[in-house]
């Protein structure tokens, strides 16, 4: 516990008469950090088939996070239907796989409190569908991932049945087979997808649904954790060096991500 402490003090992340917790001193003992990642084929995350290692936004921002814990990354890949289940069940230290803050989440785990993104909901479908706006999916079927927030919203206020698959690419496979009118996932996911030419044909649904913060997450009670890991993001966002990442994957910037930059910039560290 004291050496986990002294780490956490000397990087100036929490106070040094706050008790550390398990998750900190794992991560001390082993010289190591699991940290839960999405791969999407997204900006966000990406196997580069040249090299067959992650990459992407929130790869970069793992390593900054191991780096400024001074532990070597493990990049764990997860899916939205199991990555709170990884998180509890200790097969990884953190998560930073873009992950919509909710209620009901922040039930599951201990979410840090400064945001690193932010996201919303809107969907594929073909140009003749006939589907317009989000009224028009009504008593129709919409894939998408297990475990989305864009899907139980879409259900409870739109009354669209959802065929929910354990990834999205098994979602939007099966929408472009035609087993779905639209596919709905992150706004960041299908801004990126409707550029590629295979997907030539199509449209968006707009606007975005349920529009909330991406926080990173640990297990709960894990307070020092939190405390060094928000302290670690706020300087991301102050430095604006989650901005050079977004510039650096050509993402479209995010008028969230520039006002927290602004925000924390013109704060007292």
């Amino acid at each position: 516990m004291i050496r986990t402490l002294a780490l956490a003090a000397l990087l100036g992340l929490v106070p040094a008469s706050a008790q550390a917790d398990s998750t900190l001193d794992r991560i001390k003992d082993r010289g190591t950090v699991a940290i839960g990642i999405r791969i999407n084929s997204t900006a966000f995350g990406s196997l580069d088939p040249k090299t067959n290692s992650y990459q992407g936004f929130n790869i970069d921002l793992a390593e900054e996070i191991g780096r400024r814990l001074g532990a070597k990354v493990e990049l764990v890949s997860v899916e939205p239907a199991n990555r709170i289940q990884f998180l509890q069940q200790g097969k990884v230290d953190l998560l930073v796989a873009s992950l919509n803050d909710t209620p009901e989440r922040r039930e599951q785990v201990a979410m840090v409190p400064t945001p690193y993104y932010a996201s919303g909901g809107i969907a594929l479908t073909k140009q003749d569908s006939g589907v317009n706006g989000w009224d028009d999916v009504r008593g129709k079927p919409v894939c998408a991932s297990q475990g989305s927030i864009y899907a139980r919203y879409l259900a409870e206020h739109y009354g669209a049945e959802i065929k929910a698959f354990k990834t999205s690419s098994e979602a939007l496979e099966t929408f472009k087979a035609g087993g779905c009118v639209a596919s709905a996932h992150d706004d960041v996911l299908l801004y990126a997808l409707i550029k590629d030419p295979a997907w030539q044909g199509y449209r968006l649904i707009t606007p975005a649904v349920e529009v909330s913060d991406w926080k990173i997450a640990a297990r709960k009670g894990q307070d020092d954790t939190v405390a060094a890991l928000d302290a670690i993001i706020r300087d991301l966002h102050r430095s604006g060096r989650l901005i050079e990442i977004e510039k650096a994957w050509d993402i479209t910037p995010s008028p969230a991500l520039q006002a927290l930059h602004d925000q924390l910039a013109q704060a007292q560290p």
